[in-house]
């Protein structure tokens, strides 16, 4: 018999609005003698998608009571949140319009972390937050560290999250410079007085609120949420849930689909952006991506693949009005006549690398089966690209793994690929598409 685990109702603290964990999952169907069954990843669903997809370290945490009471008194943790609280009304009294000031009170210190690191790893050892660990491993949202032992992985899950905290407060508090900051940079002169005293404001607020926080995490993670709120960077919220949206026909097909009438299970089309001023300022897409989601319409119509998913964000220009997938999937159902229970739309990836690691997520929480391979089609050159092993390179380098198990060139349009569960891991260093 099948088991599920959820959390139910969660908690509000602050600006952290906690994970409703729908997609903590367990293995469905008994295995045959002898094998581990293999275990069903649902989608998942966030009270606030923004905070819950790039830091569901925090949001599984706070939706445990046993974690959230362990947490709280923790004398080691407890003074650390006293320390945040100071810090915050120091910056409001002496920081003014210096936004540089503010983000120093809230940044975590390498010392800070560690420490932190020391305290969570006690309550590990005391079984304080075995709940919670056991759903951050079930979920898939950590699965790169699931091989470490409790008191390692949730550690290691900590310093990813911090480091997430601190990467939004470089980039959209200090204006660093992210890795594609044509796309992803912050949207104001952070340099400037009027976002200085915008910020100002902001940690007024805060300050205004501190005497109801109740977890070390909260004053970090507040600050970090409303600098991404500040800079209009909402885009990892946008059209989720998708599995109850956009994609809730194609979704709830896919239980019904008769796979082994197929040759391939998916035509995942990468977007293909846009590249001269009147198209980013007139278009919603390039005249090569309407050529390439024919190729895919094709396949859909010979039968080779029962569904297609569309892949492409709000990039080229930044803060474009337009999600590439969105229009993709117009496109494909008024042109070509594909139906909407056969697309499913990923308009949050904003590369190459993650088109393909979004697609294999879906894949994965929309029980698409894994043990049939699947296809990438496009243009012959985002192919080449695509197959060639500087490809491979650029996603365990930005990635740290590769979001398939294998892959194989087709023919001019068509590329094989088999999903890698690893593609579930959350990336809390990409704040717009984590």
């Amino acid at each position: 018999m099948s088991t599920r685990m959820t959390t139910g109702t969660v908690r509000r603290a602050g600006w952290l609005r906690a994970a409703l964990l729908t997609a903590a999952i367990a293995p469905l169907a008994p295995a045959m003698a002898g094998a581990q069954p293999a275990p069903i990843y649902e989608p998942m669903v966030w009270v606030d998608e923004v905070s819950g997809k790039n830091f569901p370290f925090f949001a599984v945490l706070d939706a445990d009571p046993a974690a959230r009471q362990a947490l709280a008194a923790s004398p080691v943790l407890r003074s650390l949140l006293e320390a945040k609280r100071k810090a915050v009304a120091g910056a409001v009294t002496t920081c003014g319009e210096k936004a540089p000031c503010h983000v120093a009170a809230l940044r975590w210190s390498s010392d800070e972390i560690g420490r932190v690191r020391e305290a969570l790893m006690q309550t590990v050892r005391t079984g304080a937050v075995k709940g919670a660990t056991s759903r951050m491993r079930a979920s898939g949202l950590f699965i790169v560290d699931a091989s470490l032992a409790d008191e390692a992985f949730v550690a290691r899950a900590w310093e990813r999250a911090a480091a997430g905290v601190n990467n939004v407060l470089a980039v959209y508090g200090l204006g660093d410079q992210p890795r594609y900051p044509a796309i992803d940079a912050i949207s104001h002169d952070a340099a400037s007085a009027a976002y200085g005293q915008v910020v100002h404001t902001t940690m007024g607020l805060m300050d205004e609120e501190a005497k109801g926080w109740e977890q070390f995490y909260q004053p970090s993670l507040g600050f970090a949420l409303r600098l991404l709120r500040l800079n209009y960077r909402d885009e990892a919220a946008r059209y989720e849930p998708m599995h109850a949206g956009e994609n809730a026909a194609a979704f709830k097909r896919i239980r019904t689909i008769a796979w082994a009438d197929y040759p391939y299970t998916v035509a995942l089309v990468p977007g293909a952006g846009l590249s001269d001023q009147m198209e980013r300022e007139h278009h919603g897409i390039s005249p090569m991506g309407m050529q390439i989601i024919e190729i895919a319409a094709r396949r859909y119509h010979t039968h080779t693949v029962p569904l297609i998913i569309v892949s492409g964000g709000y990039v080229h220009p930044k803060h474009s009005q337009y999600a590439e997938a969105i229009e993709m999937k117009r496109l494909l159902m008024q042109q070509f006549g594909v139906p909407a229970e056969a697309i499913i739309v990923d308009p949050h990836a904003r590369h190459t690398t993650t088109n393909v690691r979004n697609a294999a997520r879906l894949m994965f929480r929309y029980g698409v089966p894994q043990d049939r391979p699947a296809l990438i089609t496009t243009q012959q050159y985002h192919l080449d690209s695509i197959a060639s092993p500087a490809f491979d390179e650029r996603n365990e380098r930005e990635l740290g793994y590769r979001p398939y198990v294998s892959k194989r060139r087709l023919s001019r349009f068509e590329l094989e690929w088999t999903p890698n569960v690893m593609s579930l891991q959350a990336d809390p260093i990409d704040p717009l598409d984590p």
